[in-house]
């Protein structure tokens, strides 16, 4: 208990500074799912349960809440069902040792065992808490900036497109959708960025409207296309050469790969009868690894031999054959993730140069623009 008061009390300053304007909507993020027992912890915690029916209950001082979730196993669910919400007046509560600012919900779902927990938070701490794990809290605080409103763009589209679906959450705290931490993530330069862009997004120049954007850590010298990558088309993207990565990170990486595996995997996307495979002389920035089969030049997209074989074996799409033998073939590619959209090492350079936020997105997203949307 004196550590839990402690941290309180070290944090008020900056906890203080950081709390949330009114006007910020508050973001539903799964920061767990299929748990046996949920242990909250918090201050005069007060706890709704939904499911059965039970009146609110205001718990007086520092409490621990258990939740067996076992006890909802048997429901039956066409989708999902809210079971509870816990929230304290001190607006922060504890979970797996973690400080969380805001509410929690407890949900569970179609097909999942166990309980789902829902982190309810404002979207500015959510963002100050995700510079701190998407990026980093030290960079400077024009690439922080840009990085907030990419990730903010992101997550205004997901809070649109799932604020009437039957999920109990608008997205996934991993890799999947965004990746976000909690209450001591935070840093005054985080919290910094988050207000000096407070409900700004990216919006298309030609109708003012949100398209998704996407960023990863190192694009190796040119960013990609969403639909070259995973196969649908989004409006807006655009694919730059880009200048400004190079010396940050890794620079070159390489890989050997079996020629069998990438046979199979040819056979099975695009060509089943494939027999003999040779590749000629490879471009590091294509779209596409080249092969020859009976004669006739084909290709297969390298975003898919980079879906099928791993993100370990192949770091990131720009890649090319460097040398082959009768059982493998070496890559060697620059970058690491898949490159679409903002280069964070490339922003963090363009940062370190004294460029503005906005010119790092206008370079990186050349037909969006900055818009206030609250």
């Amino acid at each position: 208990m004196l550590i839990y008061f402690t941290l309180l009390i070290l944090f008020f300053p900056f906890f203080f500074a950081s709390a949330s304007l009114p006007s910020s909507p508050v973001l539903n993020v799964k920061i767990a799912d299929k748990l046996k027992v949920v242990d909250i912890t918090g201050i005069d915690l007060e706890r709704k349960i939904f499911f059965p029916e039970e009146k609110e209950r205001v718990h007086s001082g520092r409490k621990t809440l258990r939740f067996n979730c076992h006890s909802h196993k048997n429901l039956s669910l066409d989708g999902s069902l809210l079971v509870a919400s816990i929230n304290s007046p001190t607006q922060v509560l504890t979970w797996n040792k973690n400080l969380y600012r805001g509410d929690f919900n407890l949900a569970v779902e179609k097909n999942k065992k166990g309980c789902s927990l829902i982190h309810r938070v404002s979207l500015e701490n959510y963002i100050s808490s995700l510079l701190a794990k998407e990026m980093n809290a030290v960079w400077p605080i024009e690439s922080l900036k840009a990085q907030a409103i990419a990730a903010r763009t992101y997550a205004v589209i997901k809070m649109r497109e799932n604020e009437s679906s039957e999920k109990p959450y608008h997205l996934l705290n991993s890799e999947i959708h965004q990746v976000t931490g909690h209450l001591l993530d935070e840093t005054l330069r985080t919290v910094k960025a988050a207000r000096e862009t407070q409900g700004e997004v990216l919006v298309l120049k030609k109708n003012q409207q949100l398209a998704p954007v996407f960023y990863s850590a190192k694009c190796g010298g040119k960013t990609h296309l969403a639909e070259n990558i995973w196969g649908n088309r989004v409006p807006g993207q655009a694919s730059v050469i880009c200048p400004y990565c190079h010396n940050h990170g890794k620079k070159k990486w390489e890989s050997k790969v079996s020629i069998n595996e990438v046979r199979r995997i040819i056979k099975k996307t695009t060509e089943p009868n494939l027999t003999n495979i040779v590749f000629p002389p490879d471009n590091l920035t294509s779209e596409d690894l080249y092969y020859y089969s009976k004669g006739e030049l084909k290709h297969i997209k390298k975003s898919s031999l980079r879906r099928h074989l791993g993100r370990k074996k192949i770091v990131s799409n720009n890649f090319s054959i460097i040398a082959t033998d009768k059982k493998n073939i070496t890559l060697q590619g620059s970058g690491l993730g898949h490159g679409v959209g903002l280069c964070q090492l490339g922003a963090l350079e363009m940062a370190k140069r004294g460029i503005k936020a906005e010119e790092i997105l206008s370079f990186y997203f050349p037909l969006h623009e900055i818009k206030k949307i609250y």
